[in-house]
């Protein structure tokens, strides 16, 4: 890959969860070396909860929290986990869990007596599925930083080391490379892109510098943004063939960053490269006139997995795992897509398309155009649209 194009890279994972310090390390006559730290997020695989399922399932009639320990070798060995973890652990994690994005008609444990119970075989059957996923994924994330992103940074960085994995919120973690870089490199970073030390997400927008990208280097840095910080969903049943939703890739802006830059990663997306944008959804303080969509956590772009195959040219991840998840969901999607006929078919067909699909946007599009789109604007007829515009 050329320099230009890993530069373009390396911007996207640096803007999607990457942060700039002063090094400790001096460069000379004391001046200080830059330093970068680059964040790969997982979903965090969890053996304590991992054990107590295995150990309820084969004991059905249920155990207090320290039978769990004496029933289990895994647990039994740890000599600093108590009863009294393991029974906060069931409470708070184990029997509210449900799969993401998908709600549940039992909980995964119930409690009689001091006892806990399995509640639903095939929950807690999914739950350990899950957690056998998460821990291969988290096994070739961490092979990821340790090889690829490594030797991709390796034009802008000297002394390169693996942190220990951080603990985030909502049962993530993250991997994360520490990157001393010479002076020369870091005034590049702070002239050409304005980056500037703290979280690059928090205080940037869109750098103009990337305008000036090639096609390449404008779908190299999608891929660094969304290597950093894309995961994966399934859409509702009625975007799909009404028992089966197709899939969508979410590059996810964490809560602090500002608003605008999602509406400018947008008009990249679908503008300069091609790709169609489903919506971005919005978080709480984005919406005005008071008006609170979803109120969620974070800012997500969303990108149907079938325009990324019809658009985005292999590879849209680095990342060899999550590659291979966009494969199998887009083999997935293209069942569903041979199921549609009719009216069903032509309605997919249009949701699939551009944004903005048709002139009557829903109330949240308000905040595409507070926060800078254009495509929007050109087409804000009605009447929420238009109080906003001006027009």
């Amino acid at each position: 890959m050329p320099q230009a194009s890993e530069e373009a890279y390396f911007i996207g994972l640096l803007i999607g969860r990457g942060s700039l310090e002063y090094s400790t390390i001096h460069f000379a006559q004391g001046t200080p070396y830059g330093k970068y730290v680059l964040r790969i997020p997982s979903y965090k695989y969890t053996l304590l909860g991992k054990a107590i399922i295995e150990t309820l399932i084969d004991h059905p009639n249920g155990l207090d929290s320290q039978d769990i320990i004496d029933n289990s070798p895994k647990l039994k060995s740890k000599l600093s986990l108590t009863p009294k973890v393991v029974g906060i652990f069931c409470g708070r994690t184990l029997q509210k869990w449900h799969p993401i994005s998908l709600g549940v008609s039992k909980s995964l444990l119930f409690r009689a007596g001091k006892k806990w119970v399995i509640n639903d075989k095939t929950l807690a059957k999914r739950y350990l599925e899950e957690q056998e996923k998460y821990f291969e994924r988290n096994r070739r994330s961490l092979d990821f930083v340790l090889n690829y992103i490594q030797e991709t940074l390796k034009h802008f960085s000297v002394n390169i080391s693996i942190l220990p994995p951080e603990l985030g919120p909502f049962n993530m973690e993250y991997f994360s490379i520490e990157c001393h870089m010479p002076p020369v490199s870091f005034e590049m970073l702070n002239n050409k892109y304005g980056l500037s030390l703290g979280d690059a997400y928090k205080h940037l927008t869109l750098p103009t510098a990337i305008e000036s990208f090639s096609i390449e280097e404008k779908r190299e840095f999608i891929r660094g943004l969304a290597d950093s910080t894309a995961h994966f969903d399934e859409g509702p049943p009625w975007y799909g063939n009404g028992k089966k939703g197709l899939w969508q890739v979410r590059l996810t802006l964490l809560a602090d960053s500002r608003p605008e830059l999602a509406v400018q990663i947008c008009r990249l997306l679908q503008e300069d490269i091609g790709l169609p944008v489903l919506s971005i959804n919005y978080i709480k303080g984005d919406m005005p006139a008071k008006m609170d969509y979803r109120g969620g956590r974070e800012r997500h772009i969303i990108i149907w997995v079938a325009n990324i195959r019809k658009h985005f040219p292999a590879r849209f991840f680095r990342n060899d795992w999550k590659e291979e998840e966009l494969e199998k969901n887009w083999q997935e999607d293209k069942g569903v897509l041979k199921q549609l006929v009719g009216q069903k078919r032509r309605s997919i067909k249009s949701m699939l398309s551009t944004c903005p699909r048709t002139s009557e946007q829903p109330p949240y599009a308000s905040a595409c155009l507070a926060h800078g789109c254009i495509r929007q604007k050109q087409k804000a007829n009605s009447s929420k649209l238009r109080q906003f515009s001006g027009k």
